[in-house]
């Protein structure tokens, strides 16, 4: 059975159900959370904000790491002298006296903790009611679909478990054990079976069910080595009561979060190796390796994902197929879109004239050169037709 590969951004999930209004929270909702009810973001997001054109939830935690990062490096000064703790740009740098913060790296860490719970927080609770009814999520359509024809490498940039639930039968290298709520990750037997499993499931950028192994309700733990629980409330209970404790690499936190947010995630990626460095080296063999790839959702925006999906179409030139699956709306004319650059150099070409895609009625197939296929699409598919052109298209 031929292989394909898929890769599903936020746009996959934005609707996830027959249920109204049902779905992942947007960015725009994540960043409010953030910045609405912790003090610290909502003052280092106003600032942003009269700096940048669009600033989002992980532009603040990204100021706030790098702000815990500095202030670490003051704090320690003349106690522990050690690069391992002094970002190199604190010799270059002050903060400035008229922000209007008190700031200590203590008040910085628990700001960014708050902000990564609260952002957990929100999808496991938002997303409770579709778990009682998988079997009406449109992803759950598409996958069983897919797998008639294909055998999938499925990799999710998403924190939702909505694609954990659209099957039964996903390999992710978490293994059950016997008298345990929760599974733990087997990094070589991952490797060792992902080119055999019929159907591989990775979660890059983490998941909410992902958390930590407790001890007993009512007391608090050191993070340790990532687990994967059936139940995202239990994952969600496990990382509330994590003792704050950080990984500090040349000046930069890197700490095991069950989820990768901010700007630096490929930072994160490989140096939380259990399970973020095995996914992020099997989303690299399978760029090369394999030369068919579906992309639904995904806006363009990390520069790691980018860079190897940009060395797939060199590496598999005229053998290659993609099918990317992005909706342009008349209001993304003239905006300076990540995925307009992106979309061009995957074709290989520079006439990639979006604003005159924008004209055309949604669920319409573009064949656009002889490697890549565009849908002007939200997602789920309201054409169903669109489907069954995304499999004959792959499958010849």
């Amino acid at each position: 059975m031929k292989r394909l590969t898929v890769l599903l951004g936020a746009g996959s999930t934005l609707r996830a159900s027959i249920i109204p209004r049902s779905g992942t929270p947007s960015t725009e909702e994540l960043t409010y959370i953030v910045s609405r009810d912790i003090d610290l973001a909502k003052k280092i997001y106003d600032e942003l904000q009269s700096k940048y054109k669009s600033v989002n939830f992980e532009d603040i935690l990204f100021a706030l790491e790098n702000l815990e990062a500095y202030l670490f490096s003051k704090y320690i000064k003349g106690h522990l002298r050690s690069a391992q703790f002094d970002p190199v740009i604190s010799a270059f740098t002050e903060i400035r006296g008229d922000l209007g913060l008190s700031l200590d790296h203590q008040r910085v860490s628990k700001s960014r903790k708050m902000a990564i719970k609260f952002i957990f927080a929100k999808l496991v609770y938002s997303l409770e009611n579709l778990r009682e009814r998988p079997q009406d999520l449109f992803l759950k359509d598409l996958i069983e679909k897919l797998h008639q024809y294909f055998s999938l490498h499925s990799f999710t940039l998403n924190y939702d478990d909505l694609i954990d639930l659209a099957s039964d039968n996903w390999f992710d290298g978490f293994l059950k054990k016997e008298g345990t709520s929760f599974s733990k990750f087997d990094g070589p037997e991952f490797l060792r079976r992902f080119d055999n499993e019929k159907n591989t499931l990775v979660h890059l950028h983490g998941c909410i069910r992902f958390g930590f192994k407790v001890p007993p309700r009512g007391t608090q733990i050191n993070p340790g080595s990532i687990v994967k629980y059936q139940n995202p409330m239990e994952a969600l209970d496990s990382y509330a009561r994590t003792i704050p404790g950080e990984i500090h690499v040349d000046g930069q936190i890197l700490s095991q979060d069950p989820i990768i947010s901010g700007l630096n995630k490929l930072d994160k990626l490989s140096l939380n190796p259990s399970p973020f460095g095995y996914y992020y080296q099997a989303f690299i063999r399978t760029m090369i390796e394999v030369p068919n790839l579906l992309i639904i959702g995904y806006g363009a925006r990390d520069p790691h994902i980018n860079e190897w999906i940009r060395e797939f179409a060199r590496v598999h030139g005229t053998n290659r197929k993609i099918v990317m699956v992005s909706l342009f709306e008349k209001d993304d004319i003239g905006k300076d879109l990540p995925i307009v650059d992106f979309a061009r150099k995957v074709m290989g070409t520079e006439n990639f004239q979006y604003h005159e895609m924008v004209r055309d009625v949604p669920n319409t197939w573009l064949e656009m050169g002889p490697c890549f296929r565009w849908v002007q699409s939200g997602f789920p598919f309201e054409n169903p037709e669109i489907l069954d052109k995304i499999i004959e298209y792959f499958e010849h």
